[in-house]
């Protein structure tokens, strides 16, 4: 198996996915969740989160599967606020709609015009194994209001 192909995979499905806006399906067994899925030829990519809307906080995974084997996952967790989230949005499928690696998640940084929001992402290793940490702040300055953050992890799975 290609880690190179999986990887090209995960960017063509997240650019469809939440980053683009996809509105999902609830998981009717599991309440407050969205599920959101890509199919391509023999690829399967789930993409699937949980919130508590009484505290923002979330919990999610994203699974690709090539002809029903599990080859890669990534598992997220954290809080934004609702303000946020299409700020979020936006970072991410900036770094989707250019295919390259940060942890899987948005660019080291991304900022609104004018001193705006300000997203930051951090993270260690590569596409086969990874985890990292991402904040979105009021503004730039050091001191600024945090607005959410997110941990992630994950890694091929054969």
């Amino acid at each position: 198996m290609n880690t190179d192909n999986i990887k090209q995979v995960f960017f063509d499905a997240m650019k469809k996915g939440y980053a683009n806006g996809a509105q999902g399906a609830p998981i009717i067994s599991i309440p407050g969740s969205t599920k959101v899925e890509f199919k391509s030829n023999h690829w399967r990519v789930i993409d699937m989160w949980v919130t508590n809307v009484k505290s923002h906080r979330s919990t999610g995974q994203t699974l690709i599967y090539y002809n029903k084997d599990l080859v890669w996952h990534m598992s997220y967790e954290g809080w934004y606020e609702k303000s946020v989230l299409g700020f979020l949005k936006n970072a991410l499928y900036h770094t989707y709609k250019s295919g390259e690696f940060f942890g899987c998640r948005g660019p080291v940084t991304h900022q609104e015009p004018f001193g705006g929001f300000v997203y930051s992402n951090s993270w260690k290793g590569d596409f086969s194994e990874f985890s990292g940490f991402e904040k979105i702040r009021r503004n730039a300055y050091p001191d600024s209001e945090v607005l959410g953050t997110h941990s992630y992890r994950g890694g091929v799975c054969f």
